[in-house]
């Protein structure tokens, strides 16, 4: 798989992506900081790279519809610093290992739970 960080996404996650066997690009090596959501979006469509963000607006289904993008993980947590930030990654990369991930889908990744909502035609998962 491969992914995206988003501007909001500590870069200290780089390496921890990258030691779990992915490949990561992120929003500052591509000059898209600041880039509007549609356009980062596109880029990360045309790369085939799933976007890693704090950005709660990517969870809205009606705006970003499963199946319309390479993939979404969304990280709605109470605190969002560096260190909240990596264990909340770590989590999800463990939980990606043991469900693997469907190009297209929205992952939601709070406190307590992973929630996913797949491409129209599949079930939702919790």
């Amino acid at each position: 798989m491969r992914f995206k960080l988003d501007e909001n996404i500590p870069l200290g996650l780089v390496r921890t992506v990258k030691r779990a066997g992915y490949d990561v690009e992120t929003v500052y090596s591509e000059s898209l900081a600041g880039s509007r959501d549609s356009t980062l979006l596109d880029v990360c469509r045309l790369e085939k790279r799933i976007l890693i963000t704090l950005d709660l607006n990517f969870a809205s289904v009606v705006n970003f519809p499963p199946g319309t993008h390479a993939g979404i993980v969304v990280l709605r947590l109470k605190q969002t610093g560096p260190a909240a930030t990596a264990v909340a990654v770590r989590r999800w990369l463990l939980a990606v290992k043991n469900t693997p991930m469907q190009l297209g889908s929205l992952w939601i990744v709070d406190d307590n739970r992973i929630r996913i909502r797949l491409p129209i035609g599949r079930e939702d998962g919790d």
